[in-house]
């Protein structure tokens, strides 16, 4: 008989939950944008303003909160591009973080920093959830290997680092797929009960980001091809069950719900167009190659997780009805790779769109490695094969060693790393995540206080007020932000430059002196510089 101890390493849950709190401790200590973390990227003022509002206003509310008439009012006063639940858990992060943190900058209404703990818990909890789910279909080396080879994806833990909406997305779309493969996974159609249990899943998934649109339609076809007509019943209780949660858990749907959820989706293709910068040409989003995200997906993880995911469909190509879980996970990798494919669909931000496609990804890589551990072990002692295999995927954390904290910035080996990559013409950076503390702080050794710093690209109106709100450098030294606007510059001035190629209209040569440059495989990502 075991004793408690060994009762708890013996455990499923222990390699998914050691991992998981692996992540979250190296996310926690490399997120504070003033400190060593990622720069403050383009887009997490909106999320996090709105996350603090909504939490702002249920303090201002208090148990008057759960009316409808002040969710409904509080609603009308949101912005409500995307739904709430992403928002909620960095409003909530946030208030939470500043009572147990000091701010960076106490005359800023919010802190990134403590906004940003919200996507460390999210991706720690969905590094758990992986691992859980490849120990339970598998067995536990398959846990421990899925569950890291999520953790060393660089662009997953990258967007881990940054207050936006796709943690939460990426955890809630593996949750509702995952929880439908796995409680589903019977000769006979679900109950009408666990069809709504995991059709709340669902709901959360819609209540996060428009990704979650992907989700019933592997679903629905997976069922029918399995149960026929007698998958109809479970797959229409599933899908109310998932729009009763996602109505009733965002209340600007309760007043003119049609209007309000056509405009919602609407926007996903009517919006501003932006620029994407691939193969060495800038295209319009909608004009993007089909086979961009093709490629970025095949390039942008590291090339043994991809190996071991290989392994682990390998096996399928023998009869797919004797493995009905993987044939879904599968057709939710392939489903959004398959509509940023369409022409005519916007794509740009990297891999940001179909980030969602990763995590089920490292399902397939804990299967290939229970395969290959097992090969391992037919020819050398358990000893060497639980090395051999540690050593494998201890090569594939190169990327969240060596770019830190520009992990947005990671290509694999098969293009020859972010050098190749830059070399074949693929975007360097794209969220400014590359103007680093470090970048600033070496620039403000030299350049003089009460500066004017242009900066470029400058992509929207409340980008450099929420740089000067979140870094408290630049206030210390009076810095001025201004935007770039294509005139040329005195040679006393200085210029900001993040190498987001697509919306970059000035690119300093070798006749700008530089001040200061983050570069990761001689790669510059951003730097300061001061005109000729």
């Amino acid at each position: 008989m075991l004793s408690g101890s060994r009762r708890i390493l013996a455990a499923d849950w222990t390699g998914p939950v050691a991992v998981g709190l692996v992540a979250l401790v190296a996310v926690l200590a490399t997120i504070n944008p003033a400190h060593f973390g990622p720069g403050v990227t383009v887009d997490e003022s909106f999320n996090t303003a709105q996350g603090y509002f909504l939490t702002e206003a249920a303090g201002a509310y208090g148990w008057a909160m759960l009316h409808p008439a002040s969710q409904l009012e509080v609603a009308q006063s949101a912005l409500n591009d995307h739904p709430p639940l992403a928002r909620w858990g960095i409003g909530i992060s946030e208030q939470v973080g500043r009572r147990i943190v000091a701010p960076e900058n106490p005359t800023a209404p919010y802190s990134l920093a403590r906004a940003r703990i919200a996507s460390a818990v999210e991706f720690a909890v969905l590094v758990c959830l992986i691992g859980f789910v490849a120990t339970r279909w598998y067995g536990r080396p398959a846990g421990w290997v899925a569950a890291i080879s999520l953790l060393v994806m660089p662009r997953v833990f990258g967007h881990a680092h940054i207050a936006s909406l796709e943690s939460m997305m990426n955890l809630t779309y593996a949750a509702a797929i995952l929880s439908v493969a796995h409680f589903w996974d019977h000769e006979a159609p679900p109950s009408k009960r666990v069809a709504c249990l995991t059709g709340v899943l669902f709901g959360l998934a819609l209540l996060s980001k428009v990704q979650a649109i992907f989700i019933p339609i592997p679903i629905a076809l997976w069922a029918l091809l399995r149960w026929r007509h007698r998958a109809i019943v479970p797959v229409a209780v599933w899908g109310m069950a998932g729009l009763f949660v996602f109505y009733a858990g965002w209340p600007h749907l309760w007043d003119a719900p049609f209007d309000h959820l056509m405009k919602y989706l609407g926007r996903t293709t009517e919006r501003i167009e932006l620029q994407n910068w691939y193969l060495g040409q800038q295209f319009a989003d909608r004009m993007t190659p089909w086979h961009y995200p093709l490629v970025m997906f095949a390039i942008t993880v590291p090339v043994g997780v991809h190996l071991l995911s290989l392994i682990g469909v390998a096996e399928l190509r023998k009869t797919f009805t004797k493995f009905p879980r993987e044939v879904l996970l599968l057709g939710a990798i392939a489903l959004p790779l398959l509509v940023f494919s369409l022409p005519g669909t916007p794509i740009y931000d990297g891999v940001r769109l179909f980030l969602v496609v990763y995590p089920l990804w490292a399902i397939f890589a804990g299967r290939g490695g229970q395969l290959g551990l097992d090969w391992l072990r037919t020819r050398m002692s358990v000893g060497k094969s639980n090395g051999f295999l540690a050593g494998f995927l201890l090569l594939q954390a190169y990327g969240i060693v060596f770019l830190a904290p520009c992990w947005l910035s990671y290509y694999n080996l098969t293009v020859g790393g972010l050098r190749g990559a830059d070399r074949l013409g693929l975007e360097r950076t794209y969220w400014s995540d590359s103007v680093t503390h470090d970048l600033l702080e070496k620039a403000l050794d030299e350049i003089p206080d009460g500066s004017t710093l242009y900066v470029a690209p400058v992509l929207h109106q409340f980008q450099l007020d929420e740089m000067l709100a979140q870094e408290p450098l630049l206030a210390q030294h009076d810095i001025q932000l201004q935007p770039y606007q294509g005139a040329p510059l005195g040679a006393r001035d200085y210029l900001l430059v993040y190498y987001r190629r697509a919306n970059l209209d000035v690119t300093p040569d070798e006749n700008w002196r530089i001040i200061s440059e983050v570069r990761r495989e001689n790669v510059p990502l951003a730097g300061v510089y001061q005109a000729p």
